[in-house]
């Protein structure tokens, strides 16, 4: 499975929606820390951008940033 724009936003929908789920049946927020750092960290390693902005590189950088801050959103909003 190639990872383009589509399969990646569903992958990471997906992991987010996983994770919640990991969550509230085990009652510990750290599977929601995981699910919000696996995404961040799938797009701050493979940014993907749709097809007609595949040449903008500065959008790339700009994903990867996101993916980045996600990172930290789920680092950082663990009560």
């Amino acid at each position: 499975m190639k990872l383009n724009y589509k399969n990646q936003m569903i992958l990471a929908i997906g992991l987010v929606v996983v994770f919640y789920v990991l969550a509230v049946v085990f009652r510990n927020l750290l599977f929601r820390t995981i699910g919000l750092c696996l995404c961040g960290l799938l797009y701050a390693i493979h940014p993907v951008v749709q097809e007609s902005e595949a040449s903008n590189k500065e959008l790339k950088r700009v994903v990867r940033i996101a993916g980045i801050v996600l990172i930290f959103i789920g680092l950082f909003t663990t009560v």
